[in-house]
């Protein structure tokens, strides 16, 4: 009797059936690995729990999950079966199966949260089965926003389904099978219209702008479905779609590509860097460039630069005017500017040795041998002469030797802009006879004509930047100077020594390149004798002189380029030869000058710059 009632209690009876299909499993599997389920309103939690000794998964269940299920099966099942069985059978009483963080275990919860917690993402389409997850679908002709309203009738009421119309796509929460069911309905839905693409030309508007305008209103109306490409070289824009998209797209484009008021046709382009005129050349030569490209048809386009605010005035339809100032941009643009110091080092040594006798007569026009010089020389200082009583004839014994050494340094330096010529002339403007007349028409008229020349150090230079911070240089150095009048050379007028080197050279930012070099040695004997006589052994050294020069001359011309690529670095550059010429006054001042005061010697104030100061400009300059 005891045992009866025992029996009858329903929580002895789940655990005898719980028992008695647990045995009866594990004697299938034993056999072959298989497994048989028939099922007759087992409890869903026994069943959860022999899933979980079949499959080695852990399970959380929610509280929620109550029930009685049935399952009947006429064949073996594997493990994985015996899963996708148990998933299914979950799905049907509204169940569904979440993974967690942890390996092989998961989550039995309502399938109307399951959405809401992580479900795995089906990207690859590698889940099957009944198991929830999420994938995204490209739609690829049709708008996503469209399909969205055919599916939602297919998909259960614990899935998700919502479309993305920027990317247009579409992204499905749901079982693994009914995923794949909407896919293929999908790729039958997601067909191509006529494929027809049309172009429209515009002749006011701008095809980038109106292009986006479209696009804005395709993504207000997410039913819309069109294509609009803008073609910029053309001005034109390409429209797709099916005919009717097409047509309302054309009518709409039509109304939009409208002739705005003359006078708003006229617009001001203000230029910051470049000069307008430089650039309005540069934009009239394109202008006339498209017009023999166009056979003949003249361009309604006017450019004009006003050099007084530096800016260039363009009448033209709105969308030529959008590419003249899409070209004015790129090339109204900041230049690098370039420091270039030159040094010229030119050291010279010359040794002048003469010893003879020279025979000269006080009587002008005798012809014997020489006149006497009446004036007072250097060289008659070192002479010895013999003049006999008559006082027509003088032998002068000249014995002397002269040493000259030179040192000349020049340090020219100038600032200019990339590819922009730049020169400095340091010198003497000299005057040059370049001819004379002593009578015209008969008459005494005498005149000379004069041309003045630089004399002197000239340096120019045009550097241009390439990519990194290598440098170019276009050159041409010149010195020069006015020698003296060398003796027994005629010349009608001055005598100017040149030394010029013209070459492009390449070197990097600050660094140094020699441009070229003079290494000259000269060696010079005169000998002056009297015919006959001076041939004579020994007699002979009494009529006879002889002169000997030497001269060593050593020439080397340096250049340096520093690139200053901002307004803090040519700040810089500039405040140290302010500070390195002050320095120098400075120095002059305490050592003093005789006869002066030193606060009467010059000095160069301090250079002072407030902080945070500005120059605040007048519009429209002062705008960004």
């Amino acid at each position: 009797m005891r045992l009866k009632h025992l029996f009858a209690h329903p929580l002895y009876q789940y655990q005898l059936i719980s028992f008695l299909i647990l045995y009866l499993l594990s004697v299938s599997a034993t056999a072959q690995d298989s497994y048989v389920f028939n099922m007759q309103d087992a409890d869903i939690r026994t069943m959860i729990s022999t899933v979980s000794e079949v499959t080695g998964n852990n399970f959380i269940i929610d509280p929620n999950v109550k029930g009685k299920v049935t399952i009947i099966s006429n064949k073996s099942m594997s493990a994985s079966e015996v899963y996708q069985t148990f998933l299914s059978l979950l799905d049907v009483h509204g169940y569904s199966v979440v993974p967690t963080v942890e390996p092989n275990t998961f989550k039995i919860i309502k399938g109307i949260s399951a959405k809401s917690k992580a479900v795995p993402n089906d990207l690859n389409s590698n889940f099957k089965g009944d198991q929830l997850v999420t994938r995204v679908i490209k739609i690829q002709h049709t708008q996503a926003m469209q399909l969205v309203q055919v599916l939602r009738p297919l998909v259960p009421q614990h899935a998700y389904l919502a479309g993305y119309a920027d990317s247009n796509m579409i992204v499905i929460s749901d079982s693994a099978n009914n995923i794949d069911r909407l896919v293929e309905l999908v790729e039958r839905l997601d067909t191509p219209g006529d494929g027809n693409i049309e172009m429209v030309q515009l002749k006011n508007a701008s095809a980038k702008e109106l292009a986006e305008t479209l696009s804005s209103l395709n993504r207000t109306k997410k039913t819309l479905s069109q294509v609009v490409v803008a073609d910029i070289r053309s001005n034109s824009l390409l429209i797709g779609g099916d005919a009717t998209t097409r047509m309302n797209l054309k009518a709409l484009i039509i109304k939009l590509d409208t002739e705005v008021n003359t006078l708003r046709n006229a617009n001001v382009i203000y230029l910051s860097y470049a000069k307008a005129a430089d650039i309005a050349a540069i934009l009239n030569d394109l202008v006339k460039l498209g017009d023999k490209q166009k056979a003949g048809i003249t361009s309604e386009i006017i450019i004009s630069p006003d050099e007084n605010s530096n800016s260039l005035v363009v009448k033209s339809s709105y969308a030529k005017f959008t590419e003249i100032k899409d070209v004015v941009a790129k090339l109204d643009i900041p230049r690098a500017q370039v420091h270039i110091e030159a040094i010229l080092a030119e050291v010279s040594y010359t040794l002048e040795k003469e010893l003879g006798v020279r025979w000269e007569t006080s009587v002008s026009g005798s012809g014997v041998v020489g006149e006497a010089n009446t004036g007072l020389r250097l060289k008659d200082i070192f002479s010895l002469s013999y003049l006999n009583s008559a006082g027509d004839i003088k032998a002068v014994l000249s014995i002397l030797q002269s040493d000259t050494d030179t040192n000349i340094l020049s340090t020219p330096s100038l600032l200019t802009l990339d590819n922009q010529e730049a020169s400095i002339v340091v010198g003497e403007n000299v005057p040059f006879l370049t001819g004379s007349q002593q009578s015209q028409d008969g008459l005494a008229n005498p005149f000379q004509t004069i041309e003045r020349k630089d004399v002197g150090l000239t340096l120019k230079v045009t550097p241009r930047l390439n990519k990194g911070s290598t440098i170019i240089m276009d050159i041409y150095q010149e010195v020069s100077n006015v020698i003296p009048k060398v003796e027994n050379i005629a010349a009608v007028d001055l005598l100017t020594k040149k030394r010029a080197i013209e070459t492009s050279v390449m070197v990097e930012d600050r660094g140094m390149v020699v441009l070229g070099g003079l290494i000259q040695d000269d060696l010079t004997n005169n000998l002056n004798k009297v015919p006959i006589l001076g041939d004579i052994p020994i007699i002979g050294e009494l009529f006879k002189s002889s002169k000997v020069e030497t001269r060593k001359a050593n020439l080397m011309v340096f250049i340096r380029p520093t690139i200053l690529s901002n307004p803090v670095l040519a700040n810089e550059m500039a405040m140290q030869k302010y500070q390195f010429l002050r320095s120098k006054q400075q120095e002059q001042q305490q050592q003093g000058i005789r006869l002066l005061k030193s606060e009467d010697i010059p000095v160069l104030q301090e250079f002072y710059q407030p902080e945070g100061s500005t120059v605040v400009l007048p519009s429209p300059f002062g705008t960004n």
